[in-house]
């Protein structure tokens, strides 16, 4: 039996390739954000345009947190009704890049990104995604937008996608797959919402300014200009790695030998836990000091793992011929 390739977040997030191509695509970017094929205002040019507002206001040196196949898996298996949509980004206007290691293959990491921003009809807000992904040699950038309505997460707008050639010259626009549209916005919410957990795990594996500085040191071929050259073009990111334990097998609960439960599984959720003391400065009882957000991961209980109808989904869209945006 084959032993299995243990993850690399490093090589996941140059594999994903996000840091040239939009080197490459960002004049086209620009004019698709701009309301560049439409005249109303782009309806494929959501993503785009989050795109270019990202690269700029981080000054290209953000932080990219990786999550690896098997925390992905359980992210997909989550259950995000209970979250809002501050549980996933901090504050209006925030940031939040995820690189995710989720499909098989030959898909390269596909990479999220996640800003809040206020709907104009009611103040409530809106969760946005602008989403990198490859099939082939095409690199696509779509966009969605999500919304928590009577405590749901509906879509209210999923404006399609714009297909770049590996040049980074527009290739034409077309529509994403609807569940796979929601698969990625499943797993988004849930790696949003767990780095900001109190107990998240997440390791700085790489910092790309550290990388840039020893390659201007290190002896080469080449002149001193050459080299500084060639170091600039290192992509100044500081990776993380996301769930760093969580790579290994889903965890079982053991079997009982008393009353044992049927087989079943159990799905993750997010729960609020109170912590801190349970009495306040008067002596009066309370339920703790505040309210903290946690994870519970998903669960096999009492036997081997069946197959779950969210990795029947992930194959169902991911293993069909065809080039799906």
């Amino acid at each position: 039996m084959k032993a299995q390739t243990p993850f690399d977040p490093i090589a996941a997030v140059k594999s994903s390739d996000l840091y040239s191509f939009i080197e490459r695509t960002l004049p086209e970017l620009r004019r698709i954000g701009q309301g560049g094929l439409t005249k109303d205002d782009g309806p494929y040019g959501v993503g785009a345009r989050m795109l270019t507002e990202w690269h700029d206001e981080t000054e290209g040196r953000p932080q990219v947190h990786v999550v690896g196949p098997t925390l992905c898996r359980q992210f997909a298996e989550t259950d995000i009704d209970s979250l809002d949509p501050q549980d996933c980004v901090g504050q209006r206007g925030e940031w939040v890049c995820l690189c995710l290691q989720y499909f098989a293959g030959e898909v390269t990491p596909l990479v999220l990104l996640l800003r809040w921003e206020v709907a104009e009809d009611d103040g409530s807000p809106i969760l946005g995604l602008a989403v990198v992904h490859q099939y082939g040699t095409d690199r696509w950038v779509s966009s969605i937008g999500v919304r928590k309505l009577e405590g749901e997460w509906r879509f209210i707008h999923s404006k399609g996608s714009a297909c770049f050639e590996r040049s980074g010259a527009l290739s034409h626009v077309g529509e994403h797959e609807p569940l796979l549209a929601e698969l990625w916005a499943q797993v988004g919410i849930a790696a949003a919402a767990y780095l900001r957990t109190v107990d998240a795990e997440a390791r700085q594996v790489y910092d790309g300014e550290v990388e840039r500085q020893a390659a201007l040191k290190r002896p080469g071929k080449g002149t001193r200009s050459q080299r500084r050259a060639a170091a600039n073009t290192l992509p100044r990111w500081r990776v993380i790695w996301v769930g760093e334990t969580n790579e290994a097998r889903p965890r079982r609960v053991p079997e009982a030998t008393h009353s044992s439960p049927t087989r079943h599984y159990r799905r993750g959720h997010f729960h609020r836990f109170w912590v801190g003391t349970r009495v306040d400065s008067e002596g009066a009882a309370r339920l703790g000091e505040r309210l903290v957000l946690k994870w519970v991961a998903p669960l096999w209980v009492d036997g081997p793992e069946p197959t779950s109808p969210t990795r029947t989904l992930i194959a169902s869209v991911t293993d069909r011929d065809g080039d799906l945006p």
